[in-house]
């Protein structure tokens, strides 16, 4: 009969003819230990049915090699495509990652964080839920888990943040509209309070002022970011006396949406109305008519996410760092004649925050 005495390391290490030490670096991850050792070790603990102690583990090193990741809705493309991004990062590090999703609800981000905090996670990725006000993060910035925001930012959070260059991608979706002939170009889609909907409106007024275009507040729709939303947006739009004959959507969601909402109308978009989206998730090319979209770089925003982080981990009392990584135009049909191809994506680094 098995006995019920726990199988400990020391076992471990006894039944692979190696030191207790050595059987601790395996159980460890270390690149120290060679291949065959590491092989002998692990078969031994199976034959022996060890369970390594993380917890125990923990309190001797103050680390759990598990890092939260937040997102506000998993069902966005976007979101899941840089969810999945960040988890491989990660994972390539030697991190196990807890994702949790918002569902843009403050409190139920209050609880998650609070829970990610009780685990002792060494870090938290987290792309802020709608409405988040910097006291919802406060406790983050003093005394929390080292955090960093991706894809969207609180202005006097004292957080890290890595994401795109949402003004930049504004003003590449006018520009390519404008010089397609367009002049009455409408903004549609996202919600008020979200850094990304700001800057990429003010990149978006700031093409149209450049081009002597006059900004017109009736055309600019704040929406939920759904398919629905921006077929319901772009009817309301075409209604107006003076209607648009183009749009830079918030998101490609949206842009897909306010493509239904033309083709209900009559109207096909890349012809007689211009349509970019933001994002470039999968759909994008598939769509018909194909999404002319602006690209936002999700791996390279994976790989500095992942990296900030780690960095904050080992200097807990660093510089600040805001990091926004070049956005690029990718023209398909939808948006009318143009040449299309991206180029490469490069980062702008303010150290102390965002200017704006």
């Amino acid at each position: 009969m098995r006995s019920s005495r726990r199988v400990t390391l020391l076992d471990v290490a006894a039944q692979a003819g190696v030191s207790r030490a050595t059987a601790s670096l395996v159980v460890r991850e270390s690149p120290l230990v060679s291949a065959d050792t590491r092989r002998a070790v692990l078969a031994a603990m199976k034959r022996l049915g060890y369970v390594y102690n993380r917890s125990a583990a923990t309190l001797r090193s103050s680390t759990t090699r598990m890092v939260g990741l937040i997102v506000p809705d998993i069902t966005n493309p976007y979101f899941s495509e840089l969810a999945v991004s960040m988890e491989r990062v990660l994972n390539e590090k030697g991190y196990t990652v807890y994702l949790a999703n918002t569902g843009e609800d403050r409190a139920r981000q209050r609880r998650i964080l609070s829970h990610f905090s009780e685990f002792n996670v060494d870090g938290v990725l987290l792309c802020p839920a709608r409405g988040t006000a910097p006291a919802d993060l406060a406790s983050l910035a003093s005394r929390g888990p080292p955090c960093v925001l991706v894809a969207r930012y609180l202005r006097d959070a004292r957080l890290d943040y890595v994401g795109p260059d949402n003004r930049l991608g504004g003003r590449l979706a006018a520009d390519h509209l404008l010089a397609c002939g367009h002049r009455k170009i409408a903004f549609i889609g996202g919600s008020p309070s979200s850094s990304a909907r700001r800057d990429r409106l003010a990149g978006y007024r700031a093409a149209l002022r450049a081009a002597g275009v006059t900004v017109r507040p009736e055309l600019s729709a704040v929406g939920e970011v759904t398919r629905e939303a921006g077929r319901l947006c772009v009817r309301e739009l075409l209604r107006l006396r003076s209607a648009p004959t183009a749009a830079v959507c918030y998101n490609d969601i949206v842009a897909i949406g306010v493509m239904h909402g033309l083709a209900e109308s009559g109207i096909f978009p890349g012809t007689a109305f211009g349509v970019v989206g933001f994002d470039n998730i999968e759909d994008a090319a598939l769509w018909v008519p194909s999404l002319s979209t602006v690209a936002s770089p999700s791996n390279a925003i994976a790989d500095a996410a992942a990296e900030m982080l780690l960095l904050r981990v080992a200097a807990p009392r660093s510089t600040r760092r805001f990091v926004e990584l070049r956005t690029t135009l990718i023209v398909r049909d939808s948006s009318g004649p143009g040449a299309g191809g991206g180029r490469a994506t490069a980062a702008t680094e303010k150290a102390n925050g965002p200017a704006r």
